[in-house]
């Protein structure tokens, strides 16, 4: 769709305007609130923020992921990608995070709980 458009639709219609407008509000807001949670917090609870949200939007309880790309989105290096997934691991009775190859997270019933206190035992930074 070209700019031009674009804008003639958000002219005619102002219900579409407005979701459009709120839609960029709230990524505005993400993006504010990733930026701060990447300032203030360590890795492990930046991974357990990541894997929380990847599963929110993948809405399964597996998604292949490998740690080489959860470093990338965690602006960290391989090892400290599987530090901070051997953490959480510990932190769920040693049920692994990661099986077969390319490794795969799996969420297991207590997953996002224990993730989230993860993050939360870390988080005194909040946008909304």
């Amino acid at each position: 769709m070209h700019a031009t458009d674009f804008l003639g639709v958000s002219t005619r219609c102002p219900s579409f305007a407005s979701v459009v407008k709120r839609y960029a509000g709230t990524m505005l807001a993400l993006v504010a609130q990733s930026a701060a949670c990447n300032r203030a917090h360590d890795t492990d609870a930046r991974c357990a923020r990541w894997l929380l949200m990847t599963h929110d939007q993948v809405g399964a309880d597996t998604f292949p992921i490998t740690q080489e790309f959860l470093a990338q989105m965690l602006g960290v290096t391989r090892p400290q990608t599987a530090s901070a997934t051997t953490a959480l691991t510990v932190e769920s009775a040693g049920r692994p995070l990661w099986r077969g190859t390319p490794c795969v997270y799996v969420e297991h019933r207590d997953v996002s709980r224990r993730l989230a206190d993860k993050h939360a035992r870390g988080c005194d930074v909040s946008l909304f």
